[in-house]
C-alpha cells in the first residue's frame, strides 16, 4: 500500500522546484481510449491503454486529467474503472501491464475526492492497460447491493474481492484464476449472487457469490458482456487475430429459469451481423469486436473494432446496419466521415437518462451521438493519450513548433503554444488503411518548409513527407535509394545546420547494404544515398517505431559533425557530414546503454543520460566529466548553456525533471504534485524562450513548462 507522500527529510534534501506553470498540448486523444463508466448522476470517468484516467461532469464536452500524481508507467496503464453506487466521487481503477510485471504503481487504486488524489489499495498484482485484454468491459465492478463489495480481475494474479471497501483484499476461486487473464466481470441486480467472469478462455459463471464457478463458454476470448432484466445476456468475443468472419462470436445466452442455477444454452448471433453488414457494404467482415450495448427499448448494438455498428430489435437474429456520420467541430487528426473507420468501436452504451444519446470508445477517442446514432460528435477536448516524441523548433521563428508523434505522424503549434492548438497532422490526409496511422520521430523546418521522416506501421515501410505551409498540409514524397520494405523504417534525422537541402537519416532494421543505418541526402529527402558505417555493425537491430535502439544528432556548431549512439555498442562519429564514420573512445562514460544528446548552439558539446548518472563532453566524445549529484539519468537535453534532463537525484524515488540554467552548476525541479508526469520519454528546451521546457510523453501528449516571470 502506499500514497503519494514525500517525507520532510527527504524533501529537505532535494533542490527546490522552479515557480512556474504547465499547459498540456492535448492534440484531441489519438491513441486507445479504451473504456467509459458512467455514474447515475452522468457523470463519466474515462480510461485510456497508456495515458492514465479522465472525468467529464458535462457528458464528455470537456475532460480532467486524473493520473498528474502517477510517477511510474504502470499506473497510466488502465484497465479498469468502478464508481460506487452512492458516490460518484468514490472511484477505483485497476493498473498495470505485461511488459511491466514489477512496476511499482501496478495494482488496484482508489480515490475518495472524484481522482484528485489517489490511494493504492491492492499492491503487486498486474493488470491488462495496454495488453488486447483491454478491449474487454471493466475487470473491476462494485457489487449493486453494497458499494463496500468491490471485485478485481488480474492478469494471471487471480480474481480477487473485498468486503470492507478496499481495506483488505481475498483471493476468490481458488486456482480456477491464477493463470487466467481476465477481461470483464458483470453483475446482475436481479440476481445479486451471480457474477460472471469474462476471461481469455471463455466465461465463468458463479451462481454462489463466488464460493463456485463453472466455465460455460468455449475458450475463446470474451471482450464483453450484457445482461437483460430477465438474466439473459450477450457474450462477444472469438479470436484476437480473426481471418475468417466466423472467428468472430456473439453469444445469446438464454435460460429457462435464471432464478436457479444451471447451465445457459449460447447461440451465435455473429452471422446475423455479418449478413447485415454484407448487405449493406457488400462483403463480409473480418474483423475483431467488442462494442456491446442493451438499450432500454430492449434492443442490442454491436460493432466490428473497424466496422460499422448495427441494430438489432430480435434478439440478434436480425441487425440494421447504422450510419456513422460525424458532426460537430472536428479534432485537428480527423475525417468527416467515420466510413473509414477511423479510430474503430471498442465500446457503445447508452446515457443513464437519455435514451436518445449513446456514448463510443475507440482508437482515436470517445464520441457522442444525441440522436440515438444517426450522427456522431467527437468529445475529445481537454484528452491527451497520444504517444509524442522529443518536441522540435523552427530555427528562426519561435512560433513554429514541432511535434512528433505515434498515429498522427506528427502536428505543429503555430503560435509557440500559447494557445494549446495544433495545426493539422499528417494522418488525416492518407488512405485507409495504410497509412492512416504514421509515426515520425523528428523532423526539420526551414522557412515554410517542414520535412518529416518515419513509417506507415501498418505496412510497416519509411515514408518521407513535406509541408510547404509550416505543417498545415503535408505531401507524401515518393523518394528514391532507400530500402521501401516491411520492416524497414526512417527512426531519426538531422539536418545540416548551413545547408537545410542537406539531410542524415537513421533507417530502422538490421544494419547492412540496402538495409538499415545511415543514408544523406542532398536534395531535401527526394533521394538519398547509403553512407558506410564500420562493419562490425552491419547486422546490428537499429530500431523501429517503439524500439528506439539509436540516436542521430548534428553537431551543435560544426556542420562537419554528426554522432550517432547504438545501444550496446556506444558512440559513433563522422567528420565529413556523415560519410564515413568511426567510434569515438569515450574515455570516462559509462559502458553502459544511455541515449546521447548533442548541445544545440555549442560546438563539439555532448551529453550522455544513462542508469548510473549524467556525464558531459567537451570534445566531441574524447574525454567525459560525470555531472555529480544524479543517481541516474533517461534523457537530456541542452541549448547554449540551459540544459533539462530527466532522472533521479540523490533521495529521489521516482524519476523527476531537473533543469539547469548555469551549464550544470546548479539544478531545480520542474516536476511537482500533479505533473509527475509517470510515462515521460523526452524533454527539449525550448531556444526561443528560456527557461521553457516540453515534455513528450507515453500517451499523455506533450506538455510545456513556463517559468514565473520572475524568475
Amino acid at each position: 500500500m502506499k500514497a503519494f507522500i514525500v517525507s520532510l527529510l527527504a524533501a529537505s534534501l532535494l533542490p527546490a522546484q522552479i515557480p512556474g506553470s504547465f499547459r498540456n498540448i492535448d492534440i484531441d486523444c489519438g491513441g486507445w481510449f479504451t473504456g467509459l463508466v458512467q455514474h447515475s448522476s452522468g457523470r463519466l470517468y474515462g480510461r485510456t491503454d497508456v495515458g492514465g484516467i479522465y472525468r467529464s461532469d458535462d457528458r464528455g464536452d470537456s475532460w480532467t486529467f486524473l493520473s498528474g500524481d502517477f510517477a511510474n508507467p504502470g499506473g497510466l496503464f488502465v484497465q479498469g474503472i468502478a464508481v460506487a453506487k452512492k458516490n460518484p466521487d468514490v472511484i477505483y481503477q485497476a493498473c498495470g501491464v505485461s511488459y511491466f510485471p514489477n512496476d511499482p504503481d501496478r495494482g488496484i487504486w482508489k480515490s475518495s475526492d472524484a481522482g484528485q488524489n489517489w490511494r493504492q489499495v491492492k499492491a503487486e498484482i498486474n493488470f491488462s492497460g495496454n495488453d488486447d485484454a483491454r478491449h474487454g468491459g471493466e475487470c473491476l465492478a462494485i457489487h449493486p447491493d453494497d458499494d463496500s463489495e468491490v471485485w478485481a480481475g488480474s492478469r494471471g494474479n487471480g480474481l480477487w474481492r473485498s468486503t470492507d471497501a478496499g481495506q483488505s483484499w481475498n483471493q476468490v476461486g481458488g486456482p480456477t484464476f491464477d493463470t487466467l487473464i481476465i477481461t470483464g466481470i458483470t453483475f446482475h441486480p436481479k440476481f445479486p449472487d451471480q457474477v460472471w467472469v469474462s476471461t481469455e478462455s471463455g466465461l465463468w459463471i458463479s451462481w454462489d457469490r463466488g464460493q463456485n464457478w463453472k466455465q460455460e463458454l468455449p475458450p475463446f476470448i470474451i471482450f464483453r458482456t450484457v445482461r437483460r432484466p430477465d438474466g439473459s445476456g450477450f457474450a462477444v468475443g472469438g479470436k484476437y487475430h480473426p481471418t475468417k468472419a466466423s472467428d468472430t462470436k456473439l453469444w445469446h445466452l438464454t435460460k429457462d429459469d435464471w432464478s436457479t442455477e444451471g447451465s445457459p444454452t449460447f447461440t451465435d448471433r455473429w452471422p446475423n451481423y455479418v449478413a447485415a453488414f454484407n448487405k449493406a457494404k457488400g462483403y463480409e467482415p473480418v474483423d475483431q469486436a467488442a462494442a456491446l450495448a442493451l438499450l432500454r427499448d430492449g434492443s442490442l448494438v454491436t460493432a466490428g473494432f473497424f466496422r460499422l455498428p448495427a441494430r438489432s430489435s430480435d434478439h440478434g437474429e436480425s441487425f440494421e446496419v447504422l450510419p456513422t456520420t460525424v458532426a460537430g467541430e472536428l479534432p485537428a487528426w480527423a475525417l468527416a466521415d467515420r466510413n473509414n473507420n477511423q479510430g474503430g468501436w471498442n465500446q457503445i452504451f447508452q446515457d443513464v437518462t437519455n435514451d436518445k444519446q449513446w456514448f463510443t470508445t475507440g482508437g482515436y477517442g470517445p464520441t457522442r451521438s444525441d440522436d440515438a446514432g444517426q450522427t456522431w460528435k467527437y468529445i475529445t477536448k481537454g484528452i491527451g493519450e497520444v504517444v509524442t516524441w522529443r518536441t522540435q523548433f523552427h530555427p528562426t521563428n519561435p512560433d513554429i513548433v514541432i511535434i512528433p508523434a505515434a498515429d498522427h505522424g506528427l502536428t505543429t503549434i503555430q503560435d509557440g503554444g500559447r494557445s494549446g492548438k495544433t495545426v493539422g497532422t499528417i494522418s488525416r490526409l492518407f488512405p485507409w488503411p495504410e497509412d492512416v496511422l504514421t509515426f515520425a520521430h523528428s523532423a526539420a523546418a526551414h522557412e515554410h518548409r517542414i520535412i518529416a521522416l518515419g513509417g506507415a506501421p501498418i505496412k510497416g515501410e519509411a515514408r518521407v513527407w513535406h509541408s510547404l505551409d509550416q505543417g498545415t498540409t503535408w505531401k507524401k514524397i515518393p523518394a528514391k535509394g532507400y530500402p521501401q520494405k516491411h520492416g524497414f523504417e526512417w527512426v531519426e534525422m538531422a539536418a545540416n545546420m548551413q545547408n537545410p537541402d542537406e539531410i542524415l537519416a537513421l533507417m530502422g532494421g538490421p544494419i547492412g547494404p540496402a538495409g538499415g543505418g545511415i543514408y544523406r541526402s542532398l536534395d531535401a529527402g527526394l533521394s538519398f544515398t547509403q553512407a558506410q558505417l564500420p562493419a562490425e555493425l552491419n547486422g546490428i537491430d537499429a530500431g523501429s517505431q517503439f524500439v528506439w535502439n539509436t540516436r542521430l544528432y548534428a553537431d551543435g556548431r560544426d556542420p562537419s559533425r554528426y554522432y550517432l549512439s547504438i545501444r550496446d555498442l556506444g558512440i559513433y562519429r563522422s567528420t565529413d557530414q556523415g560519410l564515413t564514420w568511426e567510434k569515438v573512445r569515450q574515455e570516462g562514460l559509462p559502458s553502459t546503454h544511455g541515449h546521447l544528446g548533442t548541445e544545440h548552439q555549442t560546438k563539439h558539446r555532448l551529453w550522455f543520460a544513462s542508469n548510473i548518472g549524467l556525464h558531459q563532453s567537451d570534445d566531441g566524445g574524447e574525454t567525459w566529466l560525470k555531472i555529480e549529484g544524479f543517481e541516474s539519468t533517461s534523457d537530456v537535453n541542452a541549448v547554449a548553456g540551459h540544459i533539462a534532463v530527466i532522472g533521479k537525484k540523490i533521495g529521489d524515488d521516482f524519476q523527476k525533471i531537473y533543469y539547469s540554467d548555469d551549464d550544470g552548476k546548479t539544478w531545480r525541479e520542474i516536476t511537482r504534485k500533479g505533473y509527475r508526469f509517470g510515462n515521460m520519454l523526452a524533454v527539449a528546451v525550448d531556444p526561443h524562450h528560456p527557461g521553457q521546457v516540453w515534455i513528450s510523453t507515453n500517451g499523455r501528449s506533450t506538455a510545456v513548462f513556463t517559468p514565473s516571470k520572475q524568475d
